[in-house]
């Protein structure tokens, strides 16, 4: 294996410390053993920069580790507000020693998508890449308090960006080339550290000695050069180096960004499931709180920053939870006698969870398997081994057949199939672990579909607009006008649309979850949330000249396709940047983000001391809002359709968009899609207190709204159908023996005539808030709709033709009746 380094350095304008920053790195580098090229001043211009790039490319092996470091200016252009013609409204560019060189003839800088171009060549030639990015993207002209001509922010002057565009049109043919623009912003085998987060200014600063250097680099190299022999991943040492650069700058946010769990400079990866814990104006908080799972109660070991795996001996203090947030959680520190370290560093420590204190959902496991997998499951965080004579069903069974073990639902779907050879210990051991980790993974899950916000003082008040929809030659079709649609088949693609129509900036990621409780960011291509300031618009999925290319739905592996499965999209909408990455990663710690001037205490991302300047009158955390979109995804290939009472051909439902598919498909289900309206979240009478504007706002007719809300307070899921009209059923001499109360009915042998409404409304747990739907009304005439409630996971018809007055919220509590709560403003 050969090391292999670019050093660019591009002292264009007014940049002083450059040269400095180069065989700063040239130093470090040397010390890892790299072999170091350089394109340095009158060299770094934009042809040199990209041809010193691809020959770098061309003398790399698949074995090889490469970095490639920059330091100069990097700029950013945006469009006009409110300009949405489609493209991008924002790029960005690195900044050549002739990037005003007249004779170009336009734009001379090096944009975002070409660089990604070459970093994609890179990481096609070997996989172990680190880049490193001296440089910001703001234009703002400021100074740095304290440091008068001393410190120069690393900017440049505004561009056109109608220049950007021309040169992208321009040059699309030879983007494109060798290149798959869909995957422009994204590269999962490349490290990238970056000086400063977007709209932030990165900082060069003259030191005693009358040198300048970047402070991230000065930083960085002190890092690096002190831990050079020992085996730290990047996210523990871009902690540290957080903490030197906002010792001088503390408006200026240092990331790591990509694989960033990789030791440096190698492919191996540091795995571990610590949190960052900080100490802020003397309260230790957790960089994580209850969307990561976090419970008042929990107790962790605390170690210093020195190493990702928990040692007794290396533990210097317990912190017990006492406060959770959505983001963040204080705790309370107990310092062993026996440490000599009593207090956190300044950079901070690393959390390990000792105990629980997380509901634990209940499975079940047949009992020839109980005495292999106890050990396991209790190890595990979020389930446990259901009582022998316990009420309520589990979350999901353990089920053993021939030599395949796995994981099913309630209604008997297979989530997860795996190979167990009986002959092998060692391989049944690891396969007993998978098995027990997918069903931690779905209770994991569970309680994310089940958050709720907590406070009212923790609610966004926001003008933020989401939109689904289908995708179809590249242009948005039909949208969801109500969360979920029943004609989403494998295959298709979907879009997101984001539109900010209020005065402040929004940041918003996006959670997929799978039915087998994989949880996926959307958004990780913006690692902190999608940045969306007032007046603009964002598009999930667009290429660079604004082309919709959408989201593709996907069947899991190993999943069987005999029935459409209930997946989740999850918008975490928030006042300022949030790390969402641990939630789908477990190797990830939080990083902290930008610190606003109207906050005193940053989640999970604020980095340094509490500050003393008008603190007092400021509020303490970020604000969010969550928007939870339920999608019904088709199998494409369908098995035959079985023989059940409501496919015998009577109470054919009619095929729309609106309605749900007809019985030729071989299911019976009820749309989540009806006619455009927005609904409210929650009745007048169950509000908290001021409410996020999506899920607040109605469009109101006079009086009552035309829409019910039910509440689940019983133990066991419900699915609940609301319908214009009463479900029909063909009879039989079986059926006419059932309980009046549902025994032997459910969903499958039940028809709605359209239209109707479906949605699962999720178990009353301790721990969380009961969970609640809202359902349209049709008619404003009826002044009623028709509610069915079918109980457990097998989804057992047990209220059924009840009338639920419009505007009334009823209450399921396990009971032949429902408690009505009439409308009241």
């Amino acid at each position: 294996m050969t090391k292999r380094a670019l050093i660019i350095t591009s002292p264009w304008g007014d940049l002083r410390g450059t040269e400095n920053d180069g065989r700063s790195m040239q130093s470090v580098l040397a010390r890892y053993s790299f072999q170091v090229s350089f394109c340095h001043g009158a060299q770094a211009t934009r042809k040199g920069i990209i041809d010193a790039w691809e020959q770098l490319i061309a003398s790399a092996c698949s074995e090889d580790s490469v970095a490639i470091y920059y330091s100069g200016h990097r700029g950013l252009v945006e469009s006009a507000p409110n300009q949405d013609d489609g493209k991008e409204w924002r790029y960005q560019f690195l900044v050549p020693v002739d990037f005003e060189d007249p004779r170009s003839g336009g734009f001379n800088g090096i944009l975002d998508v070409e660089l990604a171009r070459l970093l994609r060549a890179t990481t096609a030639r070997t996989r172990n890449v680190t880049v490193i990015l001296d440089c910001c993207y703001s234009g703002r002209m400021v100074r740095a308090p304290g440091y008068g001509e001393a410190a120069r922010p690393k900017q440049v002057p505004s561009v056109s960006y109608q220049d950007v565009i021309h040169f992208l049109t321009s040059n699309t043919e030879s983007l494109a080339k060798g290149f798959d623009l869909m995957k422009w912003d994204e590269d999962p085998d490349a490290v990238r550290l970056v000086a400063a987060a977007p709209s932030e200014t990165a900082w060069e600063v003259r030191g005693k000695d009358g040198q300048w250097m970047g402070s991230f680099t000065a930083a960085l190299s002190h890092i690096l050069s002190e831990t050079h022999s020992r085996r730290l991943p990047w996210r523990t040492s871009i902690l540290r180096v957080q903490d030197l650069v906002q010792a001088q700058f503390p408006f200026q946010h240092s990331r790591a960004e990509g694989p960033h769990t990789r030791i440096h400079f190698s492919l191996e990866e540091a795995t571990s499931d610590a949190i960052h814990l900080k100490v802020e104006s003397g309260q230790p908080v957790l960089q994580a709180g209850r969307v990561a799972h976090v419970s008042e109660g929990d107790m962790y070991a605390v170690t210093c920053l020195d190493n990702e795996r928990f040692s007794k001996e290396r533990q210097i203090a317990v912190c017990n939870i006492i406060n959770v947030h959505a983001f963040q959680s204080e705790g309370r520190l107990y310092f062993t006698t026996s440490s000599p370290v009593q207090e956190v560093p300044s950079e901070g420590a690393l959390a390990f969870l000792l105990q629980s204190a997380h509901y634990q959902w209940p499975i079940a496991a047949p009992p020839s398997m109980l005495q292999l997998i106890s050990p396991k499951v209790h190890e595990s965080r979020f389930i446990r081994l259901m009582g022998e004579n316990e009420q309520g069903s589990p979350l999901v069974s353990v089920y053993h057949r021939e030599s395949f073990i796995g994981i099913q639902s309630q209604d008997g779907m297979q989530l997860t199939t795996r190979y167990l050879n009986s002959e092998s210990p060692t391989q049944m051991e690891d396969v007993y672990k998978a098995v027990v980790a997918d069903a931690d993974r779905l209770a994991c899950a569970q309680n994310l579909l089940g958050l709720q916000i907590g406070n009212a003082d923790e609610v966004f008040s926001h003008h933020v607009e989401a939109s689904v929809g289908l995708v179809e030659n590249s242009q948005p079709k039909e949208a969801f006008t109500q969360p979920g649609c029943d004609n989403l088949y494998e295959d298709q693609k979907i879009y997101i649309s984001l539109r900010n129509d209020g005065t402040t900036t929004a940041y918003v990621n996006i959670l997929h979850i799978n039915v087998q409780g994989k949880i996926s960011l959307i958004s990780k291509s913006s690692r902190f949330g999608i940045e969306l300031p007032p007046q603009r618009s964002h598009w999930l999925r667009k290429l660079p000249l604004g082309v919709l290319e959408g989201l593709q739905v996907s069947w899991p592996a190993d999943l069987p396709r005999t029935r459409p499965i209930d997946e989740h999209l999850l918008l975490f909408i928030t006042s300022s940047p949030v790390d969402l990455r641990a939630i789908s990663d477990p190797h990830v710690i939080p990083q902290r983000t930008a610190v606003s001037k109207l906050q005193r205490t940053l989640y999970q991302l604020c980095q340094g001391e509490r500050r003393n300047l008008m603190d007092d009158d400021e509020p303490g955390q970020t604000v969010y809002d969550i928007i939870h979109i339920p999608l019904t995804v088709i199998p494409r290939e369908q098995p035959p359709a079985p023989q059940s009472l409501c496919q015998t051909g009577h109470h054919k439902l009619q095929r729309n968009c609106n309605q749900s598919f007809d019985n030729e498909h071989g299911f019976s289900i009820p749309s989540m899609l009806t006619e455009a309206q927005d609904l409210p979240e929650l009745p007048p009478h169950l509000l908290p207190g001021p409410r996020g504007y999506f899920s607040q706002k109605l469009r109101w007719v006079k009086g009552v709204p035309a829409c019910v809300w039910v509440v689940n307070e019983h133990t066991e899921p419900i699915t609940v159908v609301i319908s214009q009209y009463r479900p029909s059923r063909l009879w039989t001499e079986a059926s006419l023996n059932a309980s009046t109360t549902g025994v032997g009915f459910d969903l499958s042998t039940t028809t709605f005539t359209p239209p109707s409404t479906r949605k699962t409304l999720l178990a009353t747990t301790k721990g969380l808030k009961q969970s609640t739907a809202a359902f349209p009304l049709w008619t404003r005439r009826d002044g009623f709709g028709v509610i069915t409630v079918f109980v457990s996971a097998a989804q057992t018809l047990y209220i059924e033709n009840d009338r639920i007055p419009m505007g009334a919220t009823a209450y399921f509590q396990n009971e032949p009746d429902l408690h009505i709560v009439e409308y009241k403003n």
